[in-house]
């Protein structure tokens, strides 16, 4: 690297020009922004000129060093002592995740406030997921309530907790609180608020957060891309659903799925099979989601032809299959 980088600053200094690098490079194909294509040599060798080499080079010299670096600050900081403090918040995580019953908790809770860790950033929200799954999400509030400035894992620790208790209707609430106090939520929080509002279902107060998540910059997270058309499918607007899907940037196969199986639940079988043929990537619960598609709409011998032509077929496939047959009274398929 030494060699180049003496080799560079030489044709720069001495103004012989751009250099000529082989366009399969690997170099070109990272940085495109630097390069201009020309047209054949005089040899015939398709070339490409890159400009900004120095520059580009300097860029990703200093960003390997950049990263070295904070490797070896990761390293080193596993390797130095922890602090008193950072061994007890240890400690107490390590007892709620063994805690059993609500009156355990609360006795970690004594001591976690006589040793001055009642707002913990890092305890709090174990002691609320704690509570979740004793399904004593009342103790869980009351100890958010109790936290004057809770950050945005507290809140979302919370929203996790009414979601797993079923209390969907906690969750809105939470949510507009959230919005009242001028909190900002991320992308785990608004895939928790739009399930809550497709289980209820409240289909205006999605279309609310909808627009709310637009407002503030959360049009382009896939993730939440797939959670929005699964609450409009769930509400019966379909065609809302496929808007979100066609205004993704990025359609991983999770959300191909999310909008075929909208087409699927709605009984729109045509419309399910023709979005399944453009899928540029097919996995076996793609596959599936379509065949109970045309089982549901008790069309079997599309089923079994789909079925037929799976690349690869999984437990589940088989028993979709075996179920449709029984259901539609077809034992001898």
């Amino acid at each position: 690297m030494a060699m180049l980088n003496r080799y560079l600053g030489c044709r720069l200094r001495e103004g012989r020009g751009p250099i000529k690098v082989d366009a399969g490079s690997d170099v070109i194909d990272k940085e495109e922004n630097y390069v201009k294509r020309n047209e054949e040599d005089e040899h015939g060798g398709t070339f490409i000129e890159l400009f900004n080499l120095r520059i580009w080079y300097d860029h990703a010299l200093y960003s390997a060093k950049e990263k070295t670096l904070l490797k070896i600050a990761k390293i080193l900081q596993n390797l130095a002592p922890k602090s008193p403090q950072r061994l007890l918040e240890e400690k107490f995580i390590s007892l709620l995740q063994s805690c059993k019953s609500p009156k355990c908790l609360q006795q970690i809770q004594a001591q976690v406030t006589a040793h001055g860790f009642v707002y913990n950033e890092y305890i709090t929200p174990r002691f609320v997921t704690a509570y979740a799954e004793l399904k004593r999400m009342d103790y869980a509030r009351r100890l958010f309530d109790g936290n004057p400035h809770p950050d945005i894992v507290l809140w979302n620790a919370m929203f996790k907790g009414y979601v797993r208790s079923e209390l969907y209707v906690e969750v809105v609430l939470l949510f507009n609180h959230m919005k009242s106090v001028d909190v900002k939520p991320n992308c785990f929080t608004f895939p928790m608020v739009l399930k809550s509002c497709a289980k209820l279902p409240a289909l205006q107060e999605g279309e609310r957060v909808h627009c709310f998540l637009l407002k503030i910059g959360f049009r382009s997270n896939p993730f939440i891309g797939t959670t929005l058309i699964e609450m409009y499918s769930s509400g019966g607007a379909v065609g809302c659903a496929y808007n979100v899907f066609r205004e993704m940037v990025v359609r991983n196969v999770v959300a191909w799925t999310s909008m075929i199986n909208a087409y699927i639940s709605s009984r729109d079988v045509v419309s399910a099979r023709s979005l399944f043929d453009l899928a540029p990537v097919r996995d076996v619960v793609l596959w599936n989601t379509m065949v109970s598609g045309y089982i549901e709409c008790r069309d079997m011998v599309a089923a079994r032809r789909l079925f037929d032509e799976m690349p690869n077929k999984d437990l589940m496939s088989w028993n979709t299959l075996l179920n449709g047959y029984a259901n539609n009274s077809d034992v001898d398929g």
